[in-house]
């Protein structure tokens, strides 16, 4: 079943597991990693011989070359941006634009469980990210003050 599971993911089992070793290889790299420069390095060191590659997974990525503290502050990222879509379509479900741009961040994000190009790497996708990340967490506050104008002015009215 392991082989299976690793040939559909081209090896990344073996390399995912390089990189989980080069991650605990010390008190140091948990705390702040090998450095973004120094991934190979630190690939290379934990499967004891030249790999020449990366982690193929944004959050192992993180953690090798940041640390497992940047790799908690990037979920936490992640977290609030979730949470600020649920709220976005909650309070503006006919807000079509914002719904594509929460739908292709989820895709972006999917593709980096294989894949890391967010971060360290200048790919388009990276910026596509960000900006989406950020436009939905704007919309989503511009949704809650707008919330909060409203219910101020019912509350006026009603007095």
């Amino acid at each position: 079943l392991f082989n299976k599971v690793d040939r559909m993911l081209s090896g990344r089992l073996y390399i995912w597991g390089y990189a989980l070793q080069a991650i605990t290889a010390s008190r140091d790299t948990i705390l702040y990693g090998a450095t973004p420069d120094h991934i190979f390095t630190a690939m290379n060191n934990a499967a004891g011989r030249k790999l020449g590659m990366y982690t193929h997974n944004q959050f192992l990525e993180i953690a090798v070359g940041m640390g497992v503290p940047s790799l908690v502050i990037f979920i936490l990222f992640l977290l609030y941006t979730f949470r600020s879509a649920h709220v976005l379509f909650r309070k503006r479900s006919e807000d079509v634009v914002s719904l594509v741009f929460a739908v292709f961040f989820l895709v972006l994000l999917a593709a980096n469980m294989t894949e890391a190009t967010l971060l360290f790497y200048r790919f388009i996708s990276s910026y596509v990210f960000f900006f989406l990340a950020g436009w939905i967490n704007e919309r989503s506050a511009m949704s809650k003050e707008l919330l909060r104008k409203k219910q101020k002015q019912a509350r006026t009215a009603r007095a």
